[in-house]
């Protein structure tokens, strides 16, 4: 009998062994089954110690690819674009980022990441776009970042570097700025720096002709001297004759051109060439009356030629500079300050570009009262979205409108989400008066638009719940990840805007309602106050209202008193499917039952008694299912405006 048990308790841990094994077979495989651009990025999370915001909450180490993880957006399955920007993300940053050979924009600014900037990351040989401006990174810069041959844009600001960032700052060929020479040269230069630098270029090119033309003779030895012709006098250095041919004159004489030509040296060391030109500065008495092509005619004719060539080039972009025409950036691709824009945040913007975008301000979309919006396209087919005020003139534009439109520059550039039409820039000129800001757009109309009108497409159940979940993680986000808290002025239907793939995007439309207000106010008692206080609970109680809408298809009043006080009687009684939109086929009733209550505590009368909106989200996403990543849109305007910076160059 014990025998027995003995057999069966060996059998069973052979048996448990074996299912571990597999087990730990099957996690292998999966971990083995990612790519080595998702094992780079798993390094980069890895190095991550606090995560505030969930930015790797999809970084599943399972997945067959990271082209689905949140940040990450890939073309042709190879990782283009890594955006993490805001996240407050605290660690180090993973050398291994270095072997992602296709990343063209590498976005991580405003974390907290610290330590060195990896010299790896000088293997990101498509680079782009590097902006890890706003972090705790120390150290000395890698001097290798210079010579990363398609870097445009390099932001290293606000850090702790050992050393100042000017220097290695990347200057962008912009309409209001002089040309440079060279990418690699780090700066822009004025007119006479140009001039000086050619001078400059020419003398370290003479130089480098004397010590290339006396270093042939060690590399070309006996074969080389044995292949100068006999009718030739004796040269002392037969090497003289090389010359670095421009193409309109043989590099070589016709009787030379075989023997030198497989044997020019591709690179030099820096101290031979310095021995070489003591040399050549000592034997400068050498005759070569005899020869065919006299070195000091190469001398001389090359730094001339090349001289010449770059006087041309200058003369021709100074008065490129001073007589063009005015700006259209969208017919021949994105000028310096829209790519600023579009890639690090709201940047001030000149009329003339945006007037081109607009199609000289006919393409409006919308009005209201106090502000019009007009459609601007890219030339890339990118749109984006121009509001400007209805005032046309400075005296009526108070100085407490003008502090409330600055402040509210600054506190919309601060909101980075999905599932908000985020800030892209601002126009600001007297002359003509013009106060302008421009966003993403969202081309499939507003919230309203679906649920009242029958030109559009008619959200379902699912569609609607998804919605619901956009907006209120955006208010989340809003109220309580933005320090100080951020509330639009009004949470309605027909400022949620929908993306193309049905994604909510809310908007803070009622910013030029209360710029108007400040403008009159302002004009009557002289005041430039500007006092905005966050109306957070007005913000959950906006949202209630909306709830009641977006579930029963009624049509809001301008008294959202009356809506609340109808949905109210079906709310105490529980008798939830009355409120159901008649157009729907169906619903869920565990849905419907956590938005019911949801509305019933967001419009209590009393707002000490509304929860936050960290509450509602609580309460609402075990039910509807329903992840951030879910509820944001797949492929953001933001994102396709930065994708062409990528592919499209500024002229």
């Amino acid at each position: 009998m014990g025998a027995r048990q003995g057999l069966r308790h060996g059998l069973g841990l052979q048996l448990l062994f074996f299912i571990l094994m597999l087990l730990q077979a099957q996690a292998v495989r999966g971990v083995a089954s990612i790519n080595g651009e998702g094992l780079a990025l798993l390094e980069l999370k890895a190095k991550v110690e606090t995560d505030p915001h969930g930015a790797f909450q999809d970084w599943d180490p399972m997945d067959s690819s990271p082209c689905s993880w949140s940040g990450v957006r890939c073309l042709d399955g190879k990782v283009e674009i890594l955006n993490l920007t805001g996240q407050e993300l605290a660690g180090t940053l993973a050398p291994e980022i270095g072997s992602l050979r296709r990343l063209k924009s590498l976005l991580l600014p405003k974390n907290n990441f610290r330590g060195w900037i990896p010299r790896e990351f000088v293997g990101l040989s498509a680079l782009e776009v590097l902006d890890l401006s706003s972090n705790n990174l120390d150290g000395t810069i890698p001097e290798e970042l210079r010579a990363m041959p398609l870097l445009k844009q390099l932001s290293l600001h606000d850090n702790q570097f050992q050393e100042g960032v000017s220097s290695f700052a990347i200057q962008e060929i912009a309409d209001d700025q002089a040309g440079c020479l060279s990418r690699k040269l780090g700066c822009c230069f004025s007119e006479a720096h140009i001039m000086q630098n050619l001078q400059s270029f020419a003398s370290a090119m003479r130089r480098r002709l004397l010590s290339e033309a006396d270093n042939l003779p060690a590399l070309l030895g006996n074969d080389a001297k044995s292949s100068v012709p006999e009718n030739s006098k004796e040269i002392k250095k037969p090497a003289d004759v090389l010359s670095l041919g421009s193409g309109s004159f043989p590099a070589f004489p016709s009787t030379y051109g075989q023997a030198l030509s497989p044997l020019v040296p591709e690179a030099i060391d820096a101290t031979a060439l310095q021995q070489l030109s003591t040399e050549v500065a000592q034997s400068t008495d050498v005759e070569m009356s005899d020869t065919k092509y006299s070195k000091w005619a190469y001398l001389i004719t090359i730094p001339v030629a090349i001289l010449l060539i770059s006087l041309v080039a200058v003369i021709l972009l100074v008065w490129r500079k001073r007589g063009r025409a005015p700006i259209a950036p969208w017919k021949t691709g994105l000028s310096g300050p829209i790519q600023k824009a579009l890639v690090t945040g709201a940047s001030k913007l000149n009329r003339l570009e945006l007037e081109a975008a607009c199609e000289d301000f006919s393409n409006i979309t919308n009005t209201y009262p106090t502000s019009t919006v007009f459609k601007g396209i890219l030339s890339g087919g990118v749109e984006i979205g121009v509001v400007s005020t209805v005032i046309s003139s400075s005296k009526d534009w108070s100085r407490s409108a003008e502090t409330c439109f600055k402040k509210k520059i600054d506190t919309l550039s601060r909101v980075n989400h999905k599932n908000f039409i985020n800030l892209l820039g601002y126009c600001q000129e007297n002359e003509p008066f013009m106060r302008m800001m421009v966003f993403e757009f969202a081309s499939h109309g507003n919230l309203s638009q679906h649920l009242h009108l029958n030109e559009f497409e008619d959200l379902d159940w699912a569609a609607r719940m998804r919605v619901i979940m956009g907006i209120a993680y955006c208010l989340q986000y809003m109220h309580h990840e933005l320090s100080p808290p951020v509330a639009i002025h009004d949470v309605r239907s027909d400022s949620t805007f929908i993306s193309d793939d049905y994604a909510a995007k809310i908007a803070d439309v009622g910013v030029w309602d209360e710029l108007a207000a400040k403008a009159k106010a302002g004009k009557e008692d002289g005041s430039s106050r500007c006092e905005c206080p966050p109306d957070l609970p007005g913000n959950v109680y906006g949202f209630g209202v909306l709830l009641i809408e977006i579930i029963s298809g009624r049509v809001p009043e301008d008294d959202r008193e009356t809506m609340c006080s109808w949905a109210s009687e079906y709310l105490k009684d529980k008798n939830y499917s009355k409120l159901v939109d008649a157009s729907l086929k169906e619903h869920k009733s565990n849905e419907l039952e956590a938005v019911c209550e949801a509305i019933q505590e967001c419009i209590d009368p009393d707002p000490a008694q509304r929860p936050t909106m960290r509450d509602v989200v609580g309460k609402l996403r075990t039910p509807l299912g329903i992840s951030p990543e879910q509820a944001a849109p797949r492929l953001s305007p933001l994102w396709w405006a930065e994708l062409e910076l990528l592919s499209v160059k500024s002229t």
